[in-house]
């Protein structure tokens, strides 16, 4: 991802040609000139070595909780069971070439709800644990839901921004209320990047209703072969973080919402 002038620069402070073709021979043992008789080549140098710079790539990469999740009023007779968090990257102004960079994020989890009531202030069950997170939950290209065993890579669900992934860069930026998916100074280029979302689970209020969500995350920083609109792949992961949301809360009025923990 470095240009020869900039390679050159590192090793050699300077890009003077003669200065540069001195240090080439006296340091990198080069012996053959090109045609033209102006520089060295390699073939044949000995040791035959350039250095190239260690650049670490990531400055800072970390979650930012903003909600724990809990339950709490939705829609009107609705209950939103949510958490909200942001991821803030910031890669190093140094690398040559920052769309090679791009955050992922995976997703698992299972939600459950149990019908129960209330007698004389002790909850007990009336019916057969049911198993929600096969449909109550909106992820691009899972209508399946979450599964509690295997990741799938998460995003944005929504009719508006149609289907997105977190940290594509070559889907552009975008931003909807607490929902943020963006590069800068622009999804191409951009060394800074941050993410809002709000995960959770939404259904209809129920007195004596026990619902039960896990949830389970996984934020990547993955290097590419090669720049954003290339056929390319993931080379490999260069970093990292891993967190959870567990909650349990059974309903104990409807209006205002009243819920105790498991």
């Amino acid at each position: 991802g470095m240009s020869a002038a900039d390679l050159i620069r590192f090793n050699y402070k300077t890009t003077i040609p003669e200065v540069v073709n001195f240090y080439l021979q006296r340091n990198c043992g080069c012996k053959l000139a090109t045609t033209d008789g102006k520089n060295y080549r390699f073939p044949g140098a000995s040791p035959g070595i350039v250095y190239v710079p260690i650049i670490n790539p990531i400055l800072s990469f970390h979650r930012v909780p903003i909600l724990p999740m809990e339950m709490r009023p939705g829609a009107p007779g609705m209950f939103a069971m949510t958490a909200v968090f942001q991821i803030h990257l910031q890669l190093n102004p140094a690398l040559p070439n920052p769309s090679l960079y791009e955050y992922r994020q995976s997703i698992r989890g299972s939600a459950f709800r149990l019908n129960g009531a209330w007698t004389d202030g002790v909850w007990a069950s009336t019916g057969i644990l049911q198993r929600v997170s096969r449909y109550a939950f909106r992820i691009p290209g899972m209508p399946g839901g979450l599964d509690p065993v295997y990741f799938t890579e998460d995003g944005i669900s929504d009719s508006a921004s149609g289907n997105r992934h977190y940290g594509h860069r070559e889907n552009g930026n975008h931003r909807r209320g607490s929902e943020i998916d963006e590069y800068k100074p622009g999804p191409l280029d951009g060394y800074s990047y941050m993410c809002s979302d709000r995960p959770g689970l939404e259904g209809p209020i129920v007195i004596g209703q026990r619902t039960t969500l896990k949830m389970d995350f996984v934020g990547e920083v993955v290097l590419f072969d090669k720049p954003v609109f290339s056929p390319r792949k993931i080379l490999r992961t260069i970093a990292k973080r891993t967190w959870s949301y567990q909650c349990t809360r059974t309903v104990v009025s409807a209006s205002p919402l009243l819920t105790v923990p498991d």
